[in-house]
């Protein structure tokens, strides 16, 4: 079968690999849409992270498919369901997941490949897809379930006032969720001119273009000098989460969603956050929110966020695109052609 595999910065590769293997407790896909992450996107750009198994690495882990085959212990899906999931299974055993907090699981077994023909998922990380939801939009399973997991750390109330830096795909579906989940007042800030109309077709209040235009006087114009109650920073940059910190109220909560350079730092004042009570909380993927996600991609609106759809051969220009922050979500096609 044919997968894309990433040996370093820049070097992605398509090539020809062996079948997966198929345990007793895994379910064995034929990934129809995949779409490219920015974390994936950080690798290809940057390399993989120090701590990450050594290259190559088959990518993809935003996926919704068809199920081919099933292991002999399987029994919630069969062949030719309809499925996405989540990319990565925890133990159940440890600490954290006693806890309840599986997504920082010592032992969970990550998963991803769906930038291939085929790719194998554990049974307990897929979820079937409703049949009112087409299988492109629920490629979309993964990022949406991480903007739902965002918003619950921000603890947004209706009738708050949000501003989210940063509008690629994941601010863009942050933006979706924040106005349908009560926001009176939804200020998004982007570099990229393609973004900032997308952010307004969406329904943004106020989009900003942080170069030109000063973010934290137009929060506190557009909140009658006090600053927004939440801010969300899905940029990965020092410099986009200091904006953030400014754009918040006494008493306001900063959600650090962006992936950052793991050596990247931030000069904040003690004192800063005491007289100014800011809570400051990091959203790191998802915690039980795959069901809640379904519920939101029976929203036919998200499929404004899909810009491009780009087979399997394609893959190098699907990153170089996404890169470029010119576009909404880039999905690839791992089996050539797209649902029938």
């Amino acid at each position: 079968m044919k997968g894309a595999q990433l040996y370093a910065a820049g070097d992605l590769r398509l090539e020809e690999l062996p079948e997966p293997r198929l345990g007793d407790d895994e379910v064995l896909l034929r990934p129809l849409y995949s779409g490219v992450c920015g974390s994936e996107l950080h690798f290809y750009q940057r390399g993989l992270d120090p701590g990450l198994p050594p290259p190559p690495r088959l990518l993809g882990h935003e996926f919704a498919g068809i199920v081919h085959a099933t292991g002999r212990a399987v029994t919630s899906v069969r062949p030719g369901d309809r499925v996405t999931g989540v990319p990565w299974a925890p133990c159940g055993r440890c600490g954290y997941c006693r806890r309840g907090l599986v997504h920082h699981c010592t032992a969970k077994r990550p998963i991803t490949g769906s930038f291939a023909e085929r790719m194998v998922v554990a049974e307990s990380a897929v979820y079937l897809v409703p049949p009112e939801i087409p299988l492109r939009r629920a490629a979309l399973a993964e990022p949406v379930s991480c903007a739902v997991w965002a918003l619950d750390q921000a603890g947004l109330r209706s009738g708050e006032t949000v501003v989210i830096v940063g509008a690629g795909p994941l601010g863009l579906i942050l933006l979706l969720l924040a106005q349908w989940s009560g926001a009176a007042q939804t200020i998004v800030a982007e570099f990229s001119p393609v973004r900032r109309d997308l952010a307004a077709q969406l329904g943004a209040t106020h989009v900003v273009d942080p170069r030109t235009q000063d973010l934290p006087a137009r929060v506190r114009d557009a909140t009658d000098g006090l600053g927004a109650d939440v801010a969300l920073e899905v940029v990965g940059h020092p410099a986009a989460l200091r904006s953030a910190l400014d754009c918040v109220r006494h008493s306001g909560t900063v959600v650090v969603v962006g992936v950052a350079d793991a050596t990247a730092t931030l000069p904040l004042a003690p004192f800063e956050v005491y007289r100014r009570e800011l809570t400051i909380r990091g959203s790191y993927t998802r915690c039980h929110t795959y069901d809640r996600t379904l519920n939101w991609l029976r929203r036919a609106e998200f499929d404004r966020l899909i810009s491009h759809e780009l087979p399997l051969e394609e893959i190098v220009a699907g990153f170089e695109l996404a890169g470029s922050a010119q576009c909404g979500k880039v999905l690839i096609l791992p089996n050539g052609s797209p649902e029938g």
